[in-house]
């Protein structure tokens, strides 16, 4: 399991890093349901599927869905991958409603 974060007051701080199943944690999937244990530490997270009901989304013949996307700014994404131009594509998902506060980026 990947994972990264920031410090939301200092944005100069940020870490990121790899918990291993058997190596450094456990990482332990059951459908939805993914067990972290790290650094004497469990955590259960449940992922969000809803993604795979494709409600709405209309994709060309030469494009594929590969997965569902929550990013940043509280938008959901379809990522999917446009063959014909071999590179991934983000497509808003229109079904969801949009964020009530947009978060600012700054760098």
């Amino acid at each position: 399991m990947h994972f990264g974060f920031f410090d939301e007051w200092d944005r100069n701080y940020s870490s990121h890093g790899v918990i291993e199943d058997g190596v450094n944690g456990v990482v332990k999937q059951a459908g939805s349901t993914v067990e972290v244990e790290f650094g004497g530490h469990r955590r259960e997270f449940t992922l969000d599927q809803s993604w795979k009901s494709q409600a709405g989304l209309k994709l060309l013949d030469n494009e594929e869905l590969v997965s569902g996307v929550l990013d940043e700014s509280g938008y959901f994404f379809f990522l999917a991958f446009d063959e014909k131009a071999k590179q991934f594509v983000f497509l808003r998902n229109q079904t969801t409603e949009l964020p009530e506060k947009r978060v600012k980026m700054e760098f």
